[in-house]
């Protein structure tokens, strides 16, 4: 998205992004992908989404789950 800033506060109602098609996403059908990065490895833009089990401990410290922070129901929401 343009006109969006590291570190910038973003209201209730903003538009932060738009679900791509599979061309924008890896093969993957369209979804929302919201995660939380505390630390980007230097990286700037795209970061992964998923990780092997081996590296799961580090990932899971990178990037907690949203749901936690947020107060997402237990259960996935599926319409």
């Amino acid at each position: 998205m343009k006109n969006l800033t590291v570190g910038q506060i973003v209201e209730k109602g903003t538009i932060v992004g738009y679900v791509g098609d599979k061309s924008e996403n890896g093969g993957w059908g369209p979804h929302l992908h919201f995660q939380i990065i505390s630390d980007m490895d230097g990286k700037q833009g795209d970061y992964p989404g998923v990780a092997s089990k081996a590296d799961a401990p580090i990932m899971l410290h990178k990037c907690p789950d949203p749901q936690f922070l947020l107060g997402f129901p237990a259960q996935p929401i599926i319409y």
